[in-house]
């Protein structure tokens, strides 16, 4: 959890970038912790419209909290689908 924290503490830190909520939003999925992944990568793609792997990994934490209708929406947003 170590990698989680430093990321966390960067982002309290005033340093958000759409990396930063991508790589937050990909440690909170790897953890199964969905609603936070969701939170974190929905800012992503706000901040970078054109992040395309964001949008994927969107896609798969929405899909992964039982948002799936929310989830076809991203991918098909971005083309993924």
């Amino acid at each position: 959890m170590a990698i989680r924290d430093n990321l966390e503490k960067m982002l309290a830190s005033g340093q958000e970038t759409a990396l930063l909520r991508y790589s937050l939003g990909a440690e909170y999925l790897k953890t199964d912790e969905s609603a936070q992944a969701v939170e974190h990568l929905a800012r992503a793609v706000e901040l970078d419209p054109d992040y395309s792997a964001a949008w994927k990994l969107f896609g798969k934490a929405l899909a992964a909290a039982g948002r799936h209708v929310e989830a076809a929406e991203a991918y098909q947003k971005r083309g993924l689908v």
